[in-house]
């Protein structure tokens, strides 16, 4: 029986050992390539002067999500502290319709700044949480109308960013991880379209933007 308990207690010493030394990971910098899916609402209200009546709607349409990131890290008992500068891309759009009268959204390139920390809950694998500000481009476009002039208009929109994941080292400079990410405007992407009839009149479109991600990356540190 002594010989046995002896066995589990190294068991659980060299259990521990490992760990400790595996939950640790490497300090310092490093970069990464992220991919996933997005999935964008974009709250479209349209109100017109001309006669046209005032309407909202939800564009939906996911898409794929791709881009870089890089950053900083320090571990410390039980978990790290981190920043992380991001660049992401992504083919998520929309389109709408009321009459002759007809417009689409689309997302663009995005950048973002955060904060990242994570938690042990096992020898080398890692809890998550993210909180960020960032820019994000979007084309927002007006067609199909012969009384309102056509075109389309960029605009940059600020956002704040949140984010839950896991992420497990699969060697002491390299991790794999898997996030959920949400992101919200903090502005609303605004147009005023006049008529062409030259009367003044006049089609003002508002897109308030929101988007859930999810998306996985691997990470190499220096």
């Amino acid at each position: 029986m002594g010989h046995v308990v002896s066995k589990l207690c190294l068991a659980l010493c060299v259990f521990g050992a490992s760990a400790q030394a595996g939950g640790v990971g490497k300090d310092g910098f490093y970069l990464g390539a992220i991919l996933g899916v997005n999935s964008p609402t974009v709250q479209s209200t349209v109100t017109d002067t001309g006669g046209l009546d005032t309407f909202s709607t939800d564009i939906n349409k996911a898409g794929l999500m791709f881009g870089l990131h890089g950053g900083w890290r320090m571990h410390v008992e039980g978990g790290f502290h981190g920043v992380e500068a991001s660049y992401k891309d992504s083919t998520a759009k929309g389109t709408y319709n009321m009459g002759s009268l007809g417009g689409g959204f689309k997302t663009n390139a995005s950048f973002d700044l955060s904060y990242k920390g994570g938690y042990a809950i096992a020898p080398e694998t890692y809890v998550t949480g993210r909180l960020g500000y960032g820019w994000l481009r979007a084309s927002h476009q007006v067609f199909g109308s012969s009384f309102v002039d056509n075109g389309s208009f960029n605009h940059t929109l600020g956002y704040v960013l949140a984010g839950l994941g896991v992420e497990h080292y699969l060697s002491k400079s390299l991790s794999l991880s898997g996030e959920y990410l949400y992101r919200h405007a903090t502005e609303d992407a605004k147009k005023r379209h006049m008529y062409t009839n030259n009367s003044g009149d006049y089609t003002d479109i508002k897109g308030e933007y929101s988007d859930h991600s999810f998306v996985v990356a691997i990470n190499y540190f220096f």
